[in-house]
């Protein structure tokens, strides 16, 4: 009887470690995909955008970078420090980069996170990808759906202009000499 009450331990404790170890690979599957989702494209293109403000030379120092995975353009600021993501917060109004443009990768939100490299819809524009805006409440259901489409329409029309980026670039570095 002793014998079968170790052997029933013994199967006890091989379950728990198969367990485990199930637990474990599973970890590192989800790991590994969360690795390759931020996986970045090798060729990478650096953009300066240079402003003569009274004097002083203003620089932006913009790296694009695209995510394959979840096909989208994020701009890191090479010329701030890695603390200051302000400066090309809400370029354009709304536009924070913060959430993926990309509503393909919208079931990844609650776990996908931009720190230092973020998905601007105006950067988006600029290389080509174009994203339908998420629909609003009052376009599902409201009157005034073509309003908000048009009006949609037209700050991608704007925003889709190399010249309107880059003034806006220049207007925020303009802004920010002032404020020194």
């Amino acid at each position: 009887m002793a014998t079968q009450a170790s052997q029933a331990t013994r199967d006890e404790e091989r379950d728990e470690e198969e367990e485990e170890e199930r637990h474990a690979s599973k970890r590192s599957r989800v790991d590994k995909q969360a690795d390759s989702r931020e996986e970045t494209h090798p060729l990478v293109v650096d953009l300066k955008v240079t402003e003569e403000l009274g004097g002083e030379l203003g620089i932006f120092s913009l790296r694009f970078i695209y995510m394959p995975i979840l096909r989208i353009v994020c701009v890191e600021d090479m010329s701030a420090p890695a603390s200051d993501t302000s400066r090309l917060t809400s370029l354009f109004p709304g536009d924070t980069g913060l959430k993926s443009p990309n509503q393909a990768n919208g079931f990844l939100s609650p776990i996908l996170t931009f720190d230092i490299k973020r998905p601007y819809r105006w950067a988006q524009h600029l290389c080509g990808l174009d994203f339908l805006p998420s629909p609003s409440k009052d376009q599902i259901y409201g009157d005034e759906e073509g309003k908000a489409l048009e009006w949609g329409m037209q700050q991608h029309q704007q925003q889709a202009r190399v010249r309107t980026v880059l003034q806006a670039l220049r207007t925020r570095l303009s802004a920010r000499n002032a404020l020194k």
